[in-house]
């Protein structure tokens, strides 16, 4: 069928392939919740075996009624779109009507797993302005269907904004083009290159979540535990334990970014990007122009070698949605991420060296209040020989000195005539820019010490989130808010 064929103006429903879905949901949502009820009757002794029958009857019951209203509301919930405006009705014992007006649609979200695959549907999420939750998510509409569905509101929204436009004549061509697309080469370095110390805090706490529920089931971890130490206490051992714990986050961090980011591809669209990746669960996202606030890209010394940057551009959302709404893009090149800002911004990333530098107090106080910590602590453990936690201590004590310092030197800031630059980082780099019209707020932070100093903290308040320039005179700090402000009170440029 073609997509002119499809007719939205009448009550539509979802593939009846959805049915397996939703039941497939409910079961594993169930499942999840009484799990610890299953293991107890399983694992109960035969005394008590008349009771976990009655247990396990009582749980079928409870599910098959909830697949019951599952497999219902399937034929209870239908969409259409009437007035530019997208409806949606839902319910068995409680209808529930959903009227979303295009404007507010933030972003549209295509995603298709490889048993979507199969069926040729997919599933596809909208959020809307000031929700900190998905309120369109159908779990499998035909693909055709879907795209001439996000194709008819990001239409409409691109018709919008192209009447409200009062620059038009000075906005570059958008013609569809690609940005970026990850070979297998470059999702490597990706891989390689993320925090694998995040993958070890994930193994950490699956360990600890075993060790707890093993306990439960009356299995003494503690025995197993003194058994296998017990007879390992040698330096070898626990290298031979560290290195694997390192190998094995390493390779989760790996295989994660393959999943995530397989086939990556960034498009240059009329009205914004989007993005597709996946290696079995296909995710499509939209982000449009004029709802991203600011644009943010960093690294880390292994980037910086290869060369590349993540990329994250900042759309508007509640504080809750703030992370979901960010579309992170990995491998991106200086030039790639300096071609993005100049086609939404229309405006080239200024160079650092035309930036301002932060107080020297922003480094000094943090440092001197730091030393006062140690030196009685370093004093103590000299006078009783108490090496090994010397040399510990002193390894933060310089941890923590240079990067404040680090942080100290990376951070400027750049005020152009309609847009501010923020560098910033440690051991990386992490900037930001965005337009002053998009600003919502504006606050000035002053400590005691700062306040004795001159100095003061700025903080810009965006509809995605918030960025701050610390340590700055306070007249300049004053300046830039007054500028700021005339430029969101006198722009006619729309903000979201």
């Amino acid at each position: 069928m073609k997509k002119n064929d499809f007719d939205l103006t009448i009550p539509n429903r979802e593939s009846p392939v959805a049915i397996f879905f939703i039941l497939f949901k409910t079961i594993y949502n169930i499942v999840t919740r009484i799990w610890p009820a299953l293991l107890v009757i399983f694992f109960r002794d035969n005394k008590e075996s008349e009771k976990s029958e009655m247990l396990l009857w009582a749980i079928i019951v409870v599910g098959v009624i909830a697949m019951i209203f599952s497999f219902i509301n399937y034929f209870k919930t239908y969409y259409f779109i009437q007035d530019n405006e997208l409806y949606l009705h839902k319910g068995v014992l409680q209808k529930t009507r959903i009227n979303i007006p295009f404007e507010r649609i933030q972003t549209i979200q295509i995603e298709q797993s490889i048993f979507q695959v199969l069926f040729n549907v997919v599933k596809i999420s909208m959020d809307t302005a000031g929700s900190d939750k998905k309120e369109i998510d159908f779990s499998a509409i035909d693909k055709d269907k879907a795209e001439y569905l996000r194709s008819v509101i990001l239409q409409f929204k691109e018709n919008k904004n192209s009447m409200e436009e009062t620059e038009s004549a000075n906005i570059p061509d958008k013609s569809e083009k690609f940005v970026l697309q990850l070979g297998v080469g470059d999702l490597l370095k990706v891989g390689v290159t993320r925090n694998h110390l995040k993958s070890g805090g994930v193994i950490l706490l699956f360990l600890f979540w075993v060790y707890e529920n093993v306990k439960d089931l009356g299995v003494d971890a503690d025995e197993y535990y003194e058994e296998v130490f017990a007879d390992n206490t040698g330096l070898s051992f626990y290298l031979i334990l560290g290195i694997l714990f390192l190998l094995i986050s390493f390779f989760i961090s790996l295989f994660t970014t393959v999943f995530n980011y397989f086939n990556l591809s960034l498009v240059r669209v009329s009205s914004g990007f989007k993005m597709t990746a996946g290696l079995f669960n296909k995710k499509e996202t939209s982000s449009l122009d004029h709802k991203i606030q600011m644009i943010s890209w960093s690294d880390n010394r292994l980037k910086r070698s290869l060369g590349f940057f993540d990329m994250y551009l900042h759309q508007a959302a509640s504080h809750v949605m703030e992370k979901k709404q960010k579309m992170f893009v990995p491998g991106m090149t200086k030039e790639k991420i300096e071609d993005v800002v100049k086609s939404i911004f229309l405006v080239d990333i200024p160079d650092k060296k035309e930036g301002k530098a932060i107080s020297k107090y922003y480094f000094l106080r943090p440092a001197i209040i730091i030393t006062m910590l140690f030196v009685p602590v370093f004093i103590t453990t000299i006078w009783y020989e108490i090496w090994n936690f010397t040399l510990f201590c002193s390894f933060l004590y310089v941890l923590f000195l240079t990067f404040r310092f680090l942080q100290y030197k990376k951070k400027y800031f750049c005020l152009t005539e309609n847009y501010i630059t923020i560098w910033g980082g440690a051991f990386g780099v992490k900037n930001f820019i965005f337009p002053q019209y998009k600003i919502q707020g504006v606050t000035i932070h002053q400590s005691p010490y700062q306040r004795k100093k001159g100095l003061s903290t700025i903080e810009f308040y965006l509809a995605s989130g918030s960025v701050e320039i610390p340590y700055i005179p306070v007249d300049v700090a004053n300046e830039i808010v007054d500028i700021c402000l005339y430029k969101v009170e006198t722009s006619s440029v729309k903000w979201m």
